[in-house]
């Protein structure tokens, strides 16, 4: 099997037909969703100084694989400049069927993944929220607590 893609070098991959390619890709994708993320911030660096202006090639393909990386937050500035625009257009659609099914299906798992990281976000707010409620719940139950004191004072002065 050839080395893995990516790493400390900064020149293209090596092109490699068929199935040892897509073992590959398979492999790369794996150690790009268990790097460190320090790691993975730089193999990113890595991969976008590396992307063909206007062209789909490889590096988009492994950059899109790097942000599914759980300890990368995708921000909306990132999904907003995400690397596989190129992948998913008709021009690559007829020049790399396989790049466009693969970028196809790396640009599902990055909504998906956006759509996590939102609902995460929310869940956050939300629980923040509770626990803001619950204080506002405790405090007019104590206050409810000391008119009933007071009610009862009252009552029994009576």
């Amino acid at each position: 099997m050839l080395p893995l893609p990516g790493g400390v070098k900064e020149e293209p991959l090596p092109v490699v037909e068929g199935s040892d390619r897509l073992e590959q890709l398979i492999a790369y994708f794996d150690l790009a969703l268990h790097m460190s993320r320090e790691e993975v911030k730089q193999e990113y660096a890595v991969q976008r100084k590396l992307l063909a202006p206007d062209g789909c090639n490889e590096p988009r393909l492994l950059a899109a694989m790097l942000m599914m990386n759980p300890s990368l937050k995708i921000s909306s500035k990132t999904e907003k400049s995400s690397p596989l625009g190129p992948c998913l257009d008709e021009k690559n659609k007829m020049e790399n069927l396989e790049n466009y099914r693969l970028a196809r299906i790396l640009q599902v798992l990055l909504d998906e993944k956006g759509k996590l990281q939102s609902a995460q976000r929310r869940l956050v707010a939300t629980r923040y929220r509770v626990n803001v409620l619950k204080q506002e719940i405790k405090g007019l139950n104590e206050k409810l607590e000391e008119l009933k004191r007071i009610e009862d004072s009252i009552r029994g002065r009576e």
